[in-house]
């Protein structure tokens, strides 16, 4: 039932989908990946309080599911609720460290379900990973989050974690090629202090 809905929601039959999912935990109220699968098709369809409820739901019934955690996560950025979402976040990425790194095999417990709240998402990532002083990943997060449309250096100026990332001279080029990529004009130019070009041969 859970695999002939995540099928359903994959052709976009959101309200099929949500029908097997409800037969799941129906017919196995602690079936903690149903849970998780009846909150990512609410949160397609928008209903994201009850996509918090169920989410929460397949938490408490295994919480070392670093997908139901980094759900929950996403449905509290639709919310606006950073702290909730950085909190999961961070929880996620400790139970499973490459999370981020890979999609899931089941589909529906993959991270992401729209492309909205992407950059967003990529934003409070180089956070977790600038917190944890891992500055390779983190400048791929934020570049990330910079080439989706997010407004990362006014988002920094707000924010004690990021701010001191805010002048570093890899951060004002990440955001400069992200511009130009996003304006149709990209052309990678290194700023000084940046990371240097290669020389030839390299």
């Amino acid at each position: 039932l859970n695999k002939m809905g995540i099928t359903e929601l994959g052709l976009r039959h959101a309200e099929r989908a949500r029908t097997y999912f409800k037969e799941v935990i129906k017919l196995k109220k602690k079936d903690a990946e149903g849970w998780n699968n009846l909150g990512a098709v609410e949160y397609v369809m928008g209903e994201e309080s009850n996509a918090i409820f169920d989410y929460k739901h397949a938490i408490k019934l295994d919480k070392k599911g670093a997908s139901y955690h980094s759900n929950l996560a996403t449905a509290y950025l639709e919310n606006k609720n950073w702290s909730g979402a950085r909190k999961e976040y961070a929880i996620a990425l400790k139970l499973d460290p490459e999370i981020f790194e890979r999609s899931s095999a089941m589909g529906v417990t993959a991270r992401m379900l729209t492309t909205d709240d992407h950059a967003r998402f990529c934003y409070e990532l180089a956070r977790l990973f600038a917190e944890q002083r891992n500055d390779v990943q983190m400048l791929h997060y934020l570049t990330m989050a910079s080439e989706g449309g997010f407004d990362v250096l006014e988002a920094m100026s707000h924010d004690q974690v990021m701010e001191r990332y805010r002048k570093d001279a890899r951060v004002l080029l990440l955001v400069h090629n992200a511009r130009a990529l996003r304006s149709g004009r990209a052309s990678v130019e290194n700023i000084t202090g940046a990371i240097p070009p290669l020389s030839p041969g390299q």
